[in-house]
């Protein structure tokens, strides 16, 4: 795994690979310092972040009750599906281009409003996510476990 300052360049998780492609570039989330890109490997398809924050910054990325720069118990009164559209619009559009239907799998995944429109789409979702205050919003809010 390539590092370089707080961030990594890591090797595909399910088969070690060092091959990839860039899928999507420069993602910036207005509450997040760093460019994101979203890459795929090229030996077994496995989708994820490179790079992507170290373990010991990652924790920065995720307070205890706060998602998108709210509490989660207040975001009942916010638009989600405009907060949804903006958050995460180009990669839906790129996924849903290629594919209309299928399995997904997000690790990390917060209040569930990345999963949420896949759900709506008719595919089969599944998030794990370590906030205990987040899977409970999941729930309540998309149905999703």
């Amino acid at each position: 795994m390539k590092k370089r300052n707080n961030w990594e360049f890591p090797v595909c998780d399910l088969c070690k690979s060092k091959k990839y492609r860039i899928i999507y570039e420069s993602l910036t989330y207005w509450e997040y310092h760093g460019k994101f890109r979203i890459v795929k490997c090229s030996s077994c398809g496995l989708i994820f972040t490179s790079p992507r924050p170290r373990l010991p910054e990652v924790e920065k990325y995720y307070t205890n009750e706060m998602y998108f720069g709210r509490d989660i118990g207040a975001r009942d009164n916010i638009n989600d599906k405009e907060g949804i559209e903006l958050s995460y619009g180009p990669v839906y559009n790129l996924v849903f281009k290629k594919k209309k239907k299928g399995k997904v799998l997000d690790i990390g995944a917060g209040t569930g409003m990345l999963l949420s429109k896949f759900k709506d789409a008719g595919w089969d979702v599944d998030g794990v996510e370590l906030t205990r205050s987040a899977v409970s919003y999941a729930k309540k809010k998309y149905g999703i476990n």
